[in-house]
């Protein structure tokens, strides 16, 4: 007789090993676009608590683009990690490459980008952030979870 199949259970979601997965990614696509690949995963850190965050787990949205302070859920939502890096949302909405570099407002950031001190400064500057510590909270934030 043939041997019982052995079902596989389903895998659940590892939370850590999906942050690490998508900080790389940021890593690798940030520097062959000439960021500084860290520096931009340590900001999806700290704007998606690790990939942990409300938006980040239901609506692959790392760093709450189009979320303001005043009305949050309006947060836009994507298909994928990599749609909301360097693809199009749900409903056509821009990456986070293409806001950096196709917006007037970020074209000091997107300059400096290889500059991690440099960058994180100019985004703070043209509005991107709200937070007064924006900036060292980033550079302080780890790499991994």
């Amino acid at each position: 007789p043939m041997p019982k199949k052995q079902s596989t259970p389903t895998p659940t979601p590892n939370p850590k090993e999906s942050w690490n997965n998508m900080a790389d990614m940021v890593i690798r696509e940030g520097n062959k676009r000439g960021y500084h690949g860290e520096t931009l995963a340590k900001q999806k850190a700290l704007e998606s608590a690790f990939g942990s965050s409300q938006f980040a787990r239901e609506r692959n949205n790392y760093g709450g683009m189009g979320a303001y302070d005043s009305d949050p859920n309006q947060a836009f939502a994507y298909d994928s990690p990599e749609q909301y890096l360097y693809g199009k949302g749900k409903r056509g909405e821009t990456s986070y490459f293409d806001l950096i570099e196709k917006d007037p407002r970020y074209k000091k950031a997107f300059a400096n980008r290889g500059d991690s001190k440099k960058y994180l400064l100019a985004l703070k500057e043209a509005g991107y952030a709200s937070d007064p510590d924006y900036v060292w909270k980033v550079l302080n934030t780890p790499l991994k979870k």
